[in-house]
Parts: structure tokens; C-alpha cells; sequence
């Protein structure tokens, strides 16, 4: 058997891949980089054998303006950083490669000349511009142009796919951040403490350094500071003096506490710096934090201004975006959570200390008040019967001398006496009516209203006070019809009854505006019911339940007289008789008073 040695196939030229290969090794260097710089990096170099090119010049745009720029010649393994192009704009040199983001998707640089070629693509994904791809070829070399073009497309969807992926990992370290945030602010009960581990959780992952001050009575005081260097957080705490904002206008936490909105710089230049300072030892503090960016955000309490957080950046080569803005507003929140728990462990302390003091005042001022309403009805009780007997004897002398001038012959001497005495003889029923009133508030006070409940005829006992009052009624142009059934027995109070009826159809007369007034009687099962409507002014419902208490009036003294006394002395006499009092009212559409008295006879209670 014959043994054929076949030689070893030397490896295949750049003719003899072919353009999809080298397109598909280009893709494949490409696919691994997680991080932009690493990718334009290895784009840099990976573009060079796919396209022939003997140098490239790779620009990715950044947030902030300009672009990062990474170099590589023939036989780097990788591109070379080459700091960033403070500008981006197409240039025609032949000599170098181009810095720019040209308007159309290839340009070449013409005339080619001796000394080679340029050619400048916008690198872009989805429609956005990421970038440029400059390549220099040599002057033997007629570049491809359709190569050179999928090459742009291949690093484009890297940039792309490693921009994603750096936003991706961006968001879940803010998610972290955030999350142990939340368990320091839930689980630390000191403010400064916190305050201050709440500010060094942002170093180094989302700033390299972060400050936290306080707005106190119009100035800016300074909490926390943190460095990633710790050798410098001391220039924070220098520059973080008290300090009042309007003095510093531009220095971005003064800038938030004025505003109240947040301040962001992706960069601060050199002119900046010079603005935030307000004298030459700032000047020379902030020259040596040098930062390249910040960010301050305010920290709200319950809807006022408390303090403000601020971020920065110094030599990490990063800058603050708007992106940052969210985390550090959740940040300023977290802040604020902790600055309100102890303003609210505050306030409880003041209000324990408030609520005993208060109770102490409480207790004297019902020691006080108890004396003082004791003094009262004893007052009203020893004035009442004083005026009693006065009272009596003025009435008595009336009715004589009323007696003795209807013996008189008749003329308008006799008449003047007559009227005069009549109205004498009705202010004297008043006064015994008030001074009534003044006793029963001082019984129902201590106790002693006395009931006297025997059978009677309810119906008997209105058609007397009907009579009694019809002389008030028909003065006053007011039509009093009653409505009752022949004859309705209980066991009641007469006295307190009539007492009850006679303030409903006193307020009837008074309020009803001189239209008629209906006191009805029913027998009901259980009860009897009697029902006093008048069509007078009324009463609005927040009052309804108001005029029942003591002092209380639905209308002003100035307008109608009494002390407010009526209607509390009638719910008091029909708590005793186990009976009960409702009104029902609209204003302007006059009022509905609905008594309800127990039927059969029931024992009534002895005392209010």
C-alpha cells in the first residue's frame, strides 16, 4: 500500500477569505467587549486586516459632547486611548486620520496623492449616531468601499450592543444602591448617623464623591461629606463651611437651595469653577478637588426645602448624565425620610411633653370650672326665690291697682291707667317666666327637678292653655288652630306639660312670622305624639340639633330676644317624663316640633 504525504495548506491570504470572512472575523473579535471603551479598543486594531487599512481612528460620541478616541496602526493587538476630541468635525488633512461625524455615511478624503488614503464612516445603530471610524490605507491600496461600509456597520452593532449592555449593568448597580438605601434608612434610628452612611453608599459606584447639607434658618450647613479618596473628604468639609446660598449663587447646592429644582453640570470647566468660589482660599480648594462634574438634587420634608445632596466627579474620568438625575433624587427621598422621622420623633417628644402639661392645665381648669358652675347655681338658686317674692308682691300691687281703676268712671285717663297697667302686668309674667327658667336650671343642675306625675286629660289641658293664650295670639295677628281628639288620659306632670307646650307655642309666635300656627294631638300606639308647626323663618339643619343644648340659639340675640334656655329645659323635662323632642325644619319653609309622651302611664323618673 502506497502512503500519500500531503503537505500542510499554508494559511489563507486576505484574497482568499474572501470580504464575508473577514467580516465574519471582525464580528467575532467584536462580540465579547461588555464596555464601550473596551470595544472602540478592540475595534481599533480588529478593523485593520478586515479592511487593509494601515492606521484607524475610532471617535465615540459621549453624553456630554465630543467623543473618546482610540488609535491603532498595523499589528496592534488592540487600539490605544487617545483622550477626547473636545469637538467633532470632518476634516480633509490626508495625514492623519478624521475627526468628525460626517453628514453622509462614507467619505473619502480627495485627491488620494502619493502618500495614501482617508476615509471617514459614521459608526450608528438603530438610527443613532454612536460614533466615527477614520482609516488610513496606503498609497498602493484602493480601499473597498462597500467593505469599509459593513465594517462601520459591524463595529456600529458592537458599540451599540456594548452601550446596552454598560446601561444594563448601570441599572442594576442603581437598583443595589437603591435597595441598600432603603434598608439603611429603614433600619438606622439616628439622623446624622445615617445621613452620613446614606451619603458615603453613593462613593464609589455612583459618584466619586458626595456632600449632604442642611438648610438651617436660610444657610447651608454641612452634615456628611465623602471621598473615594479619603484623603480629600476633608476639602469637602472645608468648603461645606455655613454658608448662605446667595453669596455663592453658582455653586450648584446653593443654586438648588434658590431654586428648588436640581442642578446638573456634565462638565465644569475651568470659568465655572472660578464662579462657585467666593474668595481665593475656595478658589484654591476647589482647584485641588478639581471636579469634572456634579450634580445636586434638594431634599424635600413634607413640601419645604430641608437641605440638598450633591454629587460629583473628579479624576475617574466619568461625568454625571441626566440618567444619574432619578438615583439621585430616590437618594434626596431616602434623605428625606430620615430627616422626617426625626423631625416626627421630635414633635412626639414635644407633643408628650405638651399633652402633660395640658392635662395638668385640664385638671385645674376642671377643678376651677367645677367650683365655678357650683358658685353659679347656688347664685341662681338663692337669686331666683329672692326675686320671687318681689316679683309676687309687684304683680299682686298691679292686679289691686288694676282693680281699682275699673272702678273708676270711664275716661281717657282711665283708658291711659288701663293700658298701662296691662303692659306692666305682661312684663311682670315675664320676668316670673325668666326667673322660672333660672330655677329650673338650677334644679336640673343639682339634681332636684321635681315631677309630680298624676292622671290627667292631655286634650283638656291644651284647650285650657289654648284659652289662655289666645289673648297672645290674636295681639299678635296669629291664627292658632288645635287639633285633638275628644279626650287622651295618661299619668304625667301637668305643670311640667303645660310648661313644655307653652315654650313651643311661645317660639311658634315668636318665629312664625305672624302666619298660623297648627298643635295637633294623636294617639299613637304606645305614645301620644303632639306636633307644633308653624310656617315661619325655620331652621337650618347644622342648627337642628344645636338648639337643643344650653345657651344655644339658631337666630341672633340681636334680632329676638330670650337666653337660649327654652328649648334645653324642654328636652330636660322630657328626658324626666321618659318622653322625647325632635324637630324637623327647612329655612324659610317654617318648623315641626314632634313631642312623644309614653302611653300606657308610665312611672317618670323623679330628677333630670
Amino acid at each position: 500500500m502506497t502512503r500519500v504525504e500531503r503537505t500542510p495548506r499554508a494559511p489563507e491570504s486576505r484574497a482568499e477569505r474572501g470580504p464575508l470572512a473577514l467580516l465574519e472575523e471582525l464580528a467575532a473579535s467584536l462580540g465579547a467587549p461588555d464596555e464601550v471603551a473596551e470595544c472602540a479598543a478592540l475595534a481599533a486594531a480588529a478593523v485593520l486586516p478586515a479592511t487593509s487599512a494601515v492606521a484607524c481612528l475610532v471617535g465615540v460620541a459621549r453624553a456630554s459632547g465630543g467623543a473618546a478616541l482610540y488609535s491603532a496602526s498595523t499589528g496592534d493587538a488592540r487600539g490605544r486611548p487617545m483622550g477626547v476630541a473636545a469637538e467633532l468635525s470632518l476634516d480633509g488633512a490626508r495625514s492623519s486620520a478624521l475627526f468628525g461625524l460626517p453628514t453622509t455615511g462614507l467619505r473619502w478624503a480627495e485627491p488620494a496623492g502619493p502618500d495614501g488614503s482617508i476615509a471617514c464612516v459614521l459608526l450608528q445603530a438603530g438610527g443613532a449616531a454612536l460614533g466615527t471610524l477614520s482609516l488610513a490605507f496606503a498609497a498602493d491600496v484602493r480601499p473597498d468601499g462597500a467593505l469599509v461600509a459593513a465594517a462601520a456597520r459591524e463595529c456600529g452593532r458592537a458599540l451599540d450592543r456594548a452601550r446596552l449592555a454598560e446601561v444594563g449593568k448601570a441599572a442594576g448597580a442603581r437598583l443595589d444602591l437603591l435597595a441598600e438605601a432603603g434598608a439603611l434608612v429603614a433600619g438606622a434610628p439616628e439622623k446624622a448617623e445615617t445621613l452620613s452612611e446614606l451619603t458615603a453608599l453613593a462613593v464609589p459606584r455612583l459618584c466619586d464623591f458626595a456632600a449632604l447639607d442642611l438648610l438651617e434658618n436660610g444657610a447651608l450647613r454641612r452634615l456628611a461629606a465623602a471621598h473615594r479618596d479619603p484623603g480629600k473628604s476633608w476639602l469637602l468639609r472645608e468648603l461645606g463651611r455655613t454658608r448662605v446660598p446667595s453669596e455663592t449663587p453658582a455653586e450648584p447646592a446653593a443654586q438648588v437651595a434658590l431654586e428648588g429644582r436640581p442642578a446638573l453640570y456634565p462638565e465644569l470647566p475651568e470659568p465655572a469653577l472660578e464662579a462657585m468660589a467666593s474668595s481665593d482660599h475656595e478658589a484654591a480648594l476647589l482647584r485641588e478637588l478639581a471636579p469634572t462634574s456634579a450634580l445636586s438634587v434638594p431634599i424635600v420634608v413634607k413640601g419645604v426645602l430641608c437641605g440638598v445632596l450633591s454629587l460629583g466627579m473628579a479624576d475617574s474620568g466619568r461625568a454625571l448624565q441626566a440618567a444619574d438625575l432619578p438615583v439621585a433624587e430616590e437618594l434626596a427621598r431616602r434623605a428625606a425620610w430620615v430627616l422626617e422621622r426625626a423631625q416626627l420623633r421630635g414633635e412626639a417628644d414635644r407633643e408628650s411633653g405638651d399633652r402633660r402639661r395640658a392635662e395638668a392645665d385640664r385638671e385645674r381648669l376642671r377643678f376651677e370650672l367645677k367650683e365655678a358652675i357650683q358658685v353659679r347655681d347656688s347664685f341662681l338658686s338663692i337669686a331666683s326665690h329672692e326675686l320671687k317674692t318681689p316679683l309676687t308682691a309687684l304683680q299682686l300691687a298691679i292686679q289691686s291697682a288694676a282693680r281699682t281703676v275699673a272702678t273708676l268712671d270711664q275716661s281717657p285717663e282711665r283708658d291711659l291707667c288701663e293700658k298701662r297697667l296691662s303692659v306692666g302686668e305682661k312684663q311682670i309674667k315675664r320676668l316670673n317666666a325668666l326667673v322660672d327658667q333660672l330655677l329650673d336650671i338650677s334644679r336640673i343642675q343639682l339634681g332636684r327637678l321635681e315631677l309630680h306625675p298624676e292622671e290627667l286629660d292631655l286634650c283638656a289641658l291644651i284647650r285650657e292653655l289654648a284659652e289662655r293664650t289666645a289673648g297672645e295670639f290674636q295681639s299678635a295677628g296669629t291664627e292658632l288652630t288645635i287639633r285633638l281628639p275628644p279626650s287622651l288620659v295618661g299619668c304625667w306632670d301637668g305643670d311640667r306639660i303645660d310648661q313644655v307646650l307653652s315654650n313651643l307655642l311661645s317660639n311658634a309666635l315668636k318665629y312664625g312670622a305672624g302666619k298660623p300656627v297648627l298643635l295637633e294631638v294623636q294617639a299613637l300606639p304606645g305614645l301620644a305624639r303632639i306636633t307644633v308647626r308653624d310656617q315661619g323663618i325655620g331652621i337650618a339643619p347644622e342648627h337642628q340639633q344645636r338648639i337643643f343644648e344650653r345657651f344655644e340659639r339658631a337666630v341672633s340675640s340681636r334680632h329676638y330676644s330670650g337666653f337660649g334656655l327654652g328649648l334645653w329645659i324642654v328636652r330636660r323635662i322630657l328626658d324626666a317624663l321618659a318622653g322625647s323632642i325632635r324637630v324637623q325644619s327647612e329655612p324659610g319653609r317654617g318648623s315641626v316640633f314632634v313631642v312623644d309622651l309614653p302611653l300606657p302611664p308610665a312611672r317618670a323618673r323623679g330628677a333630670a
